[in-house]
């Protein structure tokens, strides 16, 4: 491959290049696979820009110079190439060579192109350049609050702290502040999201689709299930785990000692005496990691050590930063960055170990060539960050020091992922409901998410606070920076359940084939890189009616 240098910034060099790539003769199927390698690591030079961009970002909102380079990357740089991206897509799809490349290698490339080509649409460039920067203000605003509380200033996600409390009576208060500002936002986001909404129809509209939903569903890629199926899923969830979510607030009201579980109930752990708390500062919480995953494998453990040396972090919660957390793997670098908002709590420990799984995901990546490939879907991708979670969950002694702890914390994450599958499917159907219902006003979109919320129940009592949990959908980030990003994660979390047990039985076969499954990238089908992992991708009644029995029989353990 030559070696290609620009500058990425300067949309005159981006262009001469993408002209020298679109102008190259290709005569032959080798010289075919070398364009496809050389337009990916054009690709790269761009993404590796926006990546920093992005992350700049997110870290200092305030800082107006990091978001104004951000929505220049957008719009002088990615929007102004995407029509150049189209030519390359089509180049190599029309190429006389291309059926004579190897099949096996090359079938999901086709399929993406041929999807990235039919979707492709001029009047959309501009849109998406526009929702993209709007959907950032949602994070901003976030980000930007501060509630004092005994006389100091925190953040929404340093106010979670107190939802940790066993002083009842400050879980109360401190949850009933953060609801406050939470509904003092709602009129804010509610008109954020109309303009959101309406960007995105008129987007799926000028492709030619009925709706967004639809629309979005074919440009996430979602070859191997249907928006049929991801209903079907919910009503698997709806069936099998809102049982099992209600017999653990059963647990945790008598545990608990209450009539009645309050949402201020939801977060104390109630197996300890202790309130849980496995670090103070960032650097305790990354080099613990390290630590973790050197007991699972020295070679994971060096991963994440070299993205500490390299300064590959940012995790602590603090002012005027964007909410939530994420992998960005950077595709020149190959070395991943990871940004979140930790405040010392077991969920945070979770979190880290999480985002660890998409960075070791994106090492395992780093011969792949091809820049399609190197991006794994998010079925994909989340199952390597939920597999981590809970592969390493047997190795908490990094963090905790005694019996009592460890079994809180191991229930906690079991505890969690059986809370998480029916709020997934909320805030999915949600979205599919908001999507296919064009034209819909402010209170019809309340009343359904509040008909939705009612049927995923788990019975907690949220009597007099019905002006929250009508715009509790408001404190899902993805619904308003990643639409329809989430279900994935409901899928991903039957495939790292499935290898959790195939690891309890064998853990250095499942470990083995788990990296397999990782180094694979996006180069076959979802299905087939499950499959490698020694899983099935499955999320139909049975499978997730089994997952549930072997959930609970291991939390049982924990009682």
């Amino acid at each position: 491959m030559s070696k290609i240098e620009f500058d990425p910034t300067k949309w005159k060099q981006v262009e001469t290049h993408a002209i020298q790539l679109l102008s190259r003769e290709i005569t032959s199927a080798d010289d075919l696979e070398k364009f496809i390698v050389d337009r990916s690591a054009f690709s790269d030079i761009l993404g590796e820009e926006v990546a920093w961009a992005y992350i700049n970002m997110t870290r200092f909102t305030e800082r107006t110079e990091y978001s104004d380079k951000y929505a220049f990357m957008l719009k002088e740089i990615v929007e102004k190439a995407k029509p150049y991206s189209n030519k390359f897509n089509k180049k190599i799809v029309e190429s006389e060579y291309f059926s004579q490349l190897p099949k096996d290698k090359y079938f999901n490339l086709q399929r993406i192109l041929k999807r990235e080509i039919e979707l492709f649409n001029e009047e959309n460039l501009a849109l998406v350049t526009k929702e993209e920067k709007l959907s950032q203000e949602y994070g901003k605003e976030v980000g930007a609050v501060l509630l004092n509380y005994q006389g100091e200033e925190h953040t929404l996600q340093q106010m979670n702290i107190y939802q940790k409390s066993k002083d009842r009576n400050e879980r109360e208060q401190t949850w009933k502040m953060t609801i406050a500002k939470r509904v003092e936002l709602s009129a804010d986001f509610d008109k954020l999201f109309n303009e959101l909404i309406e960007l995105r129809q008129l987007q799926a509209k000028n492709a030619g689709f009925h709706n967004y939903r639809d629309y979005q569903h074919k440009a996430m890629g979602r070859f191997d299930y249907s928006p049929s199926d991801c209903m079907e899923f919910h009503e698997s969830v709806k069936k099998e785990v809102v049982p099992a979510a209600t017999e653990l607030l059963k647990i945790r009201r008598e545990y608990l000692g209450l009539d009645k579980i309050r949402p201020w109930d939801r977060g104390v752990d109630f197996l300890s005496d202790k309130v849980l708390k496995p670090f103070d500062k960032g650097e305790e919480l990354i080099d613990g990691t390290i630590n973790v995953l050197n007991r699972l494998s020295p070679a994971l453990g060096d991963m994440i050590l070299k993205m500490k040396s390299g300064g590959y972090f940012d995790v602590e919660s603090r002012r005027a930063k964007a909410p939530g957390g994420y992998n960005y793997g950077l595709p020149v670098t190959r070395i991943p960055f990871i940004f979140m908002n930790a405040v010392g709590l077991h969920r945070d420990l979770i979190t880290m170990l999480h985002e660890s799984g998409h960075a070791v995901h994106t090492f395992s990546t780093t011969d792949v060539k091809i820049g399609e490939y190197a991006n794994p879907p998010s079925e994909v991708a989340e199952f390597a960050a939920m597999a981590m979670e809970l592969m390493t969950s047997g190795l908490l002694s990094e963090f905790y020091f005694n019996s009592e702890e460890i079994a809180q914390a191991r229930f906690s994450h079991l505890e969690g992922i059986i809370n998480f599958l029916p709020w997934m499917s909320v805030v999915d159907l949600f979205q599919q409901w908001v999507y296919t219902h064009p034209g819909h006003c402010i209170e019809e979109r309340d009343r359904y998410w509040n008909g939705i919320v009612k049927e995923y129940s788990l019975g907690v009592d949220m009597s007099g606070f019905e002006e929250f949990s009508t715009k509790s959908w408001q404190t899902q980030l993805h619904i308003f920076e990643v639409p329809f990003y989430y279900i994935e994660y409901g899928m991903a979390q039957l495939g790292a359940l499935q290898l959790y047990k195939n690891f309890k039985n064998d853990p250095n076969d499942t470990l083995e084939k788990y990296l397999a499954a990782l180094s694979m990238g996006y180069s076959r089908p979802i299905p087939d890189i499950y499959e490698k992992a020694g899983i099935q991708f499955d999320f139909s009644r049975d499978m997730v009616g089994n997952l549930m029995e072997f959930v609970r029989n291991e939390i049982q353990t924990f009682l």
